[in-house]
């Protein structure tokens, strides 16, 4: 049974797959902590040691979560030909960016997703109304024929 288990959560995808890998995590550490802070209470070395140990670990995970929504984002940014922010190498962290703790990998913050996501949205909205702009002419012309052929039918018979 552990062995399909393994094997279908190897079916998931990427990103579900990190974010059951937290949950398990937590549930993991949650109640050694808490067993810990009844024993020697909240300030003791042992569980500010554990409860780092926890962060750290989750931190991994957190931070390849980061890596797939920023690629994810920039790949939709890309395939429609939209500028993106360049991250700023040289530096820690600008307005739009900021590299992860763990991996050193850079990923967008909130304020760099929403300016990729308004972009993407322009564009899809512009790219959405050209296509409907066709659709009255073509609808008229459709019925137009549609009206010509009804009238031929009729005085062919």
């Amino acid at each position: 049974m552990r062995r399909f288990r393994t094997r279908l959560s190897q079916l998931l995808p990427r990103g579900l797959r990190l974010r059951r890998q937290l949950n398990r995590l937590d549930r993991q550490y949650r109640p050694e902590v808490e067993a810990l802070e009844r024993e020697h209470g909240r300030d003791s070395l042992e569980v500010q040691g554990l409860v780092s140990e926890w962060r750290m670990e989750a931190g991994f995970v957190e931070d390849e979560l980061e890596n797939l929504r920023t690629q994810a984002i920039l790949r939709k940014a890309h395939r429609l030909q939209l500028p993106t922010p360049p991250p700023p190498y040289g530096q820690e962290e600008d307005e739009n960016w900021n590299r992860g703790y763990t991996d050193g990998r850079w990923h967008l913050k909130l304020a760099g997703y929403s300016l990729v996501r308004s972009a993407i949205r322009t564009e899809q909205r512009e790219r959405r109304e050209t296509r409907l702009a066709w659709i009255g002419p073509l609808t008229g012309l459709i019925a137009a024929m549609t009206g010509l052929l009804a009238v031929i039918f009729a005085f062919t018979r």
